[in-house]
Formats: C-alpha cells, structure tokens, sequence
C-alpha cells in the first residue's frame, strides 16, 4: 500500500514539474505532444552536420534544406500550438531558415 502510495506521489510530482513543456500545446495529437523533443532533435541534427559534413559543403546545405522543409512541413501539417499565434511564428521562422539555406547554396 505504502509502496504505490509513493509511486501515485512521484507520478503527481513528475507531472506537475513537467507541465511547463505541455502548456501551449494541443492534446489531440501524439505528435504534438512531442514537438519539443521533435524541436530539439532537429537542432541536434543540424549542428552535427555543421560539424561533421564541412569538407562537403554542397551535402551540408542539400540537407540543411531538406530539414528545415521536413519541419515546414511537419508544421503545416500538425500545427502543434493551441494558439495560431504560436504556430504561425514558428512557420515563419522555418520559412526564413529555408531562404537563408537556399541563398547559401
């Protein structure tokens, strides 16, 4: 009893300091649940092909732009905020890294 009694407190605590990074999202999509991690995972892709794919720059931007299109795309399709403020701010910028990887190549 004591035993899932802790383990009903951890789970409460864990979901009260986590709530932060649900906030603006929806609920209705598993996919938008997980934007943030999506988020972070796209900006580890893009530093490890900064660093590891310099000697072939042509590769480094085809990639960078087929990124940032997956994530445009992603966006358009999932649209993970509950504001359409948030969702449009974050097209924006996808659109703007788009142009600055496409005038790079």
């Amino acid at each position: 009893m004591m035993k899932n009694l802790t383990l009903t407190a951890r789970q409460e605590w864990l979901k009260e300091k986590s709530k932060e990074l649900f906030v603006a999202l929806k609920d209705e999509s598993i996919w938008s649940k997980f934007y943030h991690l999506i988020f972070v995972a796209r900006r580890l892709l893009l530093v490890i092909i900064a660093l590891f794919m310099q000697d072939t720059p042509v590769v480094q931007t085809t990639l960078c732009i087929l990124l940032s299109l997956f994530t445009l795309v992603f966006l358009l399709a999932i649209r993970p905020y509950e504001e359409a403020s948030g969702t449009n701010f974050d097209i924006f910028n996808e659109i703007a890294v788009y142009f600055c990887c496409c005038l790079t190549q």
